[in-house]
């Protein structure tokens, strides 16, 4: 989880997004995650190879738990998260 004093910069909350799903592949997986302004959701984009369906499943969950952690320092909800392989 980031730290403290970063929870309210949403470049830090793109950076553990990106970090979490490399640790899920267990490599560098992520080759860019964009938020959506309009929806407050999230793109992911992985790199050349990696099977996005592998972590379609668990995307839900980890939105939800994002969601939790922003709530305390008054962030929006994350809106929806989508995983696309680059190609």
């Amino acid at each position: 989880m980031p730290t403290q004093d970063d929870l309210t910069v949403e470049q830090t909350w793109l950076r553990y997004i990106q970090r979490t799903i490399n640790f899920f592949y267990r490599c560098a997986a992520a080759e860019s995650i964009d938020f959506e302004s309009a929806s407050l959701g999230a793109e992911i984009r992985l790199r050349l190879g990696i099977d996005a369906t592998w972590i379609e499943p668990h995307l839900e969950d980890f939105r939800a738990h994002i969601t939790e952690a922003r709530a305390p320092v008054g962030l929006s909800p994350l809106g929806q998260l989508r995983a696309t392989a680059m190609t």
